[in-house]
């Protein structure tokens, strides 16, 4: 696909996906396909839901547009599991088995020749992280989906640093093609889903979205692009992370939902869902170029790695000890 072919697509999805996601609503509210605030939210009022069912659609079909590879059919089914969740609640092990399959037919077959870190371990130990990483940075991605504008903005920056390290040659090309479908298909929703949100990705999105981001990051860490891939996205690591480490030294249940993220605390204390975003966002413009300078070798890789522990604490610092900006 030349680029522009690809220019086209983007232009369409990106269209497809701001007039599809407003139908999508009006068809959600017509059906009352809402989330309905709870203990937990950090929203007050029910808000149509599942919308990221559009982009992810979009997202599928431009991949089979573009033959690439089995990464559709992997999405379908997360969908499909994903939209049926955010209606009927399904049991936490259904969804977590479905993961769990969903992840291993990706390692076998766009991983076949061993997984993310071939160069250092043996095939099954490879193959053991591998998933594990993919399965938790699929449910993380879905964890930290509590906000208005949140994932949607997260998703952009990640998808800017990849398609960055790309064009510049350091990784493969084959980056570009998805990232460029997935960021123009986001964008178009993240327009309807900016604060006060009109409409919420739910699972159905946040789902497939951690899925294939993993896999993307994945594919750059088994080329040795170990670093770039943690750095871009070290804010929703760090934060899950943290929050994680914390709730098992409490004794809590891991898998229970919570509202103890540092961007929910942030929301709770007062501050607004746009002014967490944004410096949220102001952050991940750091880690792109940082990620951007390692890959040109303008930094090493540790100076790369203590530069985005700063950007990182920086914006927690922000969320939990100012005030309202």
């Amino acid at each position: 696909m030349n680029n522009m072919e690809l220019s086209i697509l983007a232009m369409i999805c990106f269209s497809l996906s701001l007039l599809g996601t407003g139908l999508a609503l009006k068809i959600l509210r017509k059906n009352q396909v809402y989330d309905i605030p709870r203990q937990r939210s950090n929203h007050k009022i029910p808000t149509p839901t599942s919308g990221g069912i559009i982009f992810i659609s979009i997202i599928i079909l431009s991949l089979i547009y573009a033959q690439i590879s089995i990464l559709p059919i992997c999405l379908a089914v997360l969908a499909i599991v994903s939209i049926i969740d955010d209606i009927k609640n399904l049991s936490a092990w259904v969804r977590f088995t479905v993961h769990i399959f969903i992840v291993t037919i990706g390692i076998n077959f766009l991983f076949p020749e061993g997984a993310a870190f071939k160069s250092v371990l043996p095939y099954w130990p490879d193959v053991i992280l591998t998933g594990f990483i993919w399965l938790w940075f699929l449910n993380l991605y879905n964890f930290m989906d509590g906000i208005d504008g949140i994932t949607a903005s997260e998703t952009l920056a990640i998808c800017l640093g990849i398609f960055l390290v790309s064009y510049f040659g350091v990784a493969e090309n084959f980056h570009i093609i998805p990232v460029v479908i997935i960021f123009a298909s986001v964008l178009g929703f993240a327009f309807w889903n900016r604060h006060p949100a009109k409409i919420f990705m739910g699972d159905a999105g946040s789902v497939p979205l951690g899925f294939l981001l993993a896999y993307l990051l994945l594919k750059m860490a088994s080329e040795g692009l170990w670093v770039i891939a943690i750095i871009l996205p070290s804010y929703y690591l760090a934060d899950s992370g943290i929050t994680l480490l914390k709730r098992l030294i409490k004794g809590k249940k891991i898998w229970q939902a919570h509202s103890e993220h540092f961007y929910q605390q942030a929301v709770r204390s007062g501050k607004n869902h746009s002014d967490v975003v944004k410096i949220i966002s102001a952050g991940n413009i750091f880690l792109v170029a940082i990620a951007l300078m390692v890959a040109l070798k303008i930094i090493n890789v540790w100076l790369a790695l203590l530069s985005a522990a700063i950007v990182v604490s920086t914006i927690i610092f922000f969320l939990k000890y100012r005030r309202r900006y």
